[in-house]
Order: structure tokens, then C-alpha cells, then sequence
């Protein structure tokens, strides 16, 4: 790998007709769920009906924006978030992301994050 340039993002596992291995979203949500700056982030994202961009949440957590574009990436590689839309921003790109279907519907997530399930 050429120096400064980051790694391909993986995605989950998906079978031969293109569905994905539930075993290894499953895996992937634990692992965005392992840190608590991202489930803290996770849950501000299910508590918002908007899309956030790393810049809100930074204010909204106190914590450094740097740090907290990192655990969004890593959350958007697990697919516990997706890119909403991009907006231009003083020479720059701001990134605004939603939780994806998926994560407001696996009930374990949300328990895990003291958010209530939809089934409730």
C-alpha cells in the first residue's frame, strides 16, 4: 500500500447471488459496537431524525473532530451508517450520514443502546 492513501473498505460478506452472510453483519455490528465513542455516535444517530455530518456530532459529543470522523468511518465500513449526501463547504466536502435500514431494525442494536425496538 502507497503511503497516504487508506485502505480499500471491506464490505460484509455476501453469498453468490449477492445476499449478505446475516453471521457476518452480525460480526460487523458487534464490532462497530465495540468502542463506546461509537456507540455513543450510533446512538445520537438513531435519536436524530436528520442526517449528521462528523462535524455536528463533534459538538454534540465534545470529542475532537478528528477522532470522531474516524468512528464514523469505521461505523460506515461496518454498513451501521450510509453517506445521506455531500454538501460543499468553503473549498471542502461535508459528509452527512443516516443509520441504515438495517441497524433501525435489528432489535439487538437498539437494546444494546438502550433505544427501544421497532417491534415494541
Amino acid at each position: 500500500m502507497k503511503k497516504g492513501r487508506r485502505p480499500a473498505r471491506r464490505k460484509a460478506a455476501a453469498d453468490k447471488n449477492g445476499k449478505v452472510d446475516p453471521h457476518a453483519q452480525n460480526n460487523a455490528f458487534v464490532a462497530a459496537l465495540n468502542h463506546p465513542t461509537r456507540r455513543t455516535l450510533l446512538r445520537l444517530f438513531l435519536q436524530t431524525r436528520a442526517a449528521l455530518s462528523p462535524k455536528e456530532l463533534a459538538d454534540l459529543t465534545g470529542e475532537k473532530l478528528p477522532t470522531v470522523s474516524y468512528h464514523v468511518r469505521v461505523l460506515a465500513d461496518k454498513n451501521a451508517v450510509e453517506l445521506a449526501e455531500e454538501e460543499p463547504v468553503r473549498g471542502s466536502v461535508a459528509h452527512f450520514y443516516r443509520p441504515t435500514v438495517l441497524t433501525r431494525n435489528t432489535a439487538w442494536v437498539l437494546e444494546s443502546l438502550d433505544l427501544e425496538s421497532p417491534k415494541s
